[in-house]
């Protein structure tokens, strides 16, 4: 099995593993260790599903000719997804009051919601506050994703702290 991580082949030799959950576990650590996540797989040319992973985990490395594995770094990840959070409150604006009801169900699912969810789980909470329960106002929840970009950006501006050193 040909193992490609962002379009370069890994030159590595598999001594024990016999499933791709083996081989996957390994990269995972490595990647982490780089400040690196895993962003997507193929196996095959076969894109890879968020919903396909667990039955992908299972099989066998003896069936795969090419794994290919796209890797971010966890920066540009946060920044992602704190871009596509500034949009999905925008459709959630224009929604009416029965679509918003649903509209936190939908939004948890996707991707960068579940990123936020693990990597910034007080700005998800929020998320929900607004989405589910309208505990937190729609302004409120974009300001403070919008702070969270700029402290991102502009550190020494937002976090006058920083200033001091």
């Amino acid at each position: 099995m040909n193992i490609n991580i962002n379009g370069k082949t890994l030159d590595v030799k598999l001594e024990k593993e016999k499933f791709v959950g083996e081989v996957l576990c390994g990269i995972e650590k490595w990647l982490s260790d780089s400040g690196h996540v895993l962003s997507g797989i193929s196996i095959d040319n076969q894109e890879i599903n968020v919903s396909e992973i667990e039955s992908v985990f299972k099989k066998e490395i003896n069936t795969i000719e090419n794994l290919d594995i796209y890797t971010e770094t966890i920066s540009n990840l946060v920044m992602k997804s704190f871009r596509a959070l500034l949009e999905d409150i925008e459709k959630y604006e224009r929604l009416g009051f029965e679509e918003k009801a649903n509209f936190f169900n939908n939004w948890k699912e996707n991707s960068y919601a579940n990123f936020l969810n693990e990597e910034a789980g007080d700005l998800y909470n929020l998320c929900e506050n607004t989405f589910a329960r309208a505990e937190l106002s729609v302004q409120d929840l974009k300001s403070i994703t919008e702070e969270r970009i700029r402290e991102i950006n502009e550190p020494d501006k937002e976090l006058p702290i920083l200033n001091q050193f």
